[in-house]
């Protein structure tokens, strides 16, 4: 709050939009989609705005992320096909991945689950080339998540993987995403 205060008095609008993105993330890490929503919108106006390609896919990223908390799957498509084409464009592995994944989740979510499927293992490998251990974890819970009906043997050890590394590693699972970790 402080940042974004000190930005908007100098008028960085680059800043400024980082520091919405910022704030937004920290929103819906805290329960509070609405105001997640309300930052993350001004950060991608700005953003387009400014021109800033990855920033935008960033923020988009963000913005399906809520909308899959919200459930408004038609809303985080949108969201995260423009991400994911905006990431890919400028080869950066990890945002690919991490917007990739995220997509993967909706698709499954929306009975495209191969093509989901499919997004989420490629975003596990690249994590693990990577060596992003909160990658790599998140990717095994969305997959552990994925295989519960059809494989829960499967799952269970998927899911036991994903703890496993959160805790060798240190990377605590976020407060929104947790619900459904231990849900699976």
């Amino acid at each position: 709050e402080a940042s974004l205060a000190l930005q908007r008095s100098i008028g960085d609008g680059r800043r400024i939009a980082r520091e919405l993105n910022s704030l937004g993330v920290v929103a819906r890490n805290s329960g509070d989609t609405d105001r997640a929503t309300a930052l993350l919108e001004e950060s991608l106006a700005m953003r387009r705005t400014l021109g800033d390609e990855p920033g935008t896919a960033t923020t988009l990223s963000n913005l399906g992320v809520v909308a899959i908390d919200l459930g408004r799957y038609d809303v985080a498509l949108v969201r995260l096909r423009e991400a994911v084409d905006l990431d890919r464009a400028t080869g950066a592995r990890g945002v690919v991945a991490y917007s990739s994944s995220l997509l993967g989740t909706v698709l499954i979510r929306t009975d495209e689950r191969a093509a989901g499927l499919a997004l989420i293992r490629e975003g596990l490998r690249t994590f693990a080339d990577l060596g992003d251990a909160d990658g790599v974890a998140e990717c095994l819970e969305l997959l552990g998540e994925a295989m519960i009906v059809e494989a829960p043997a499967v799952a269970a050890r998927l899911l036991g993987a994903a703890d496993a590394i959160r805790r060798r590693e240190g990377v605590p699972i976020r407060p929104p995403d947790e619900a459904a970790a231990r849900r699976a």
